[in-house]
């Protein structure tokens, strides 16, 4: 089974790219960003870069897993495949962190925080992992895979956004363009095949 784009949808990844790019490298939003000596900015993107492609990966192998599953008959819940997924990762993480001696330190490093850093944690792994990664599985059912992962685009956006409201961070010309065009080309994805089809007309 193959998914397909048509050329208005492709044409839609553009303008989400180039204005994620817009909202992120700025030179405003670099001089923003704090110097915690882990590395140059540049090493970040890679990191990102790398990151972004994992997680399309990911994406595609549970797209496939939802398919094969579909046509045996054996179908799994999203909030069930979300939880064998978290179940895997904290498994594999504890290891990692047992093999390199840092899982005692960081359970006394965790002990240590005070209660509304704990607080603030929780809620971001609630909102993070938990609902970010159990309605991504939602979405994979209905949504290209491609499309699914650019529309996760929009992370950047609603990131500013929150900022903006919670942080009091104030948000750019350059920003403000740039989520613009992102939003215009993720509405390129969601409905190209429809915009396809009346141009074709």
């Amino acid at each position: 089974m193959f998914e397909k784009i048509n050329f208005v949808g492709v044409s839609g990844m553009f303008p989400t790219i180039v204005g994620v790019m817009t909202i992120s490298f700025g030179k405003k939003e670099r001089g923003n960003i704090p110097d915690h000596e882990l590395g140059t900015i540049y090493k970040g993107i890679v990191y990102g870069v790398i990151s972004a492609a994992c997680n399309g990966g990911a994406l595609v192998l549970s797209k496939k897993k939802f398919i094969k599953q579909s046509v045996s008959g054996a179908t799994i819940h999203p909030v069930s495949a979300s939880f064998f997924r978290f179940l895997a990762a904290v498994t594999a993480v504890v290891i990692l962190m047992f093999i390199k001696r840092l899982l005692f330190k960081n359970i006394k490093n965790i002990q240590a925080q005070p209660a509304h850093v704990l607080s603030i944690a929780s809620m971001g792994v609630i909102i993070g992992p938990l609902l970010e990664e159990t309605f991504a599985m939602f979405t994979i059912q209905t949504v290209n895979a491609a499309v699914t992962q650019t529309i996760f685009s929009l992370v950047p956006v609603f990131a500013l956004l929150m900022s903006y409201f919670i942080l009091k961070e104030k948000i750019t010309k350059d920003s403000l363009l740039g989520i613009g065009v992102t939003v215009a080309g993720v509405c390129l994805l969601i409905w190209g095949e429809e915009v396809g089809r009346v141009l074709i007309r």
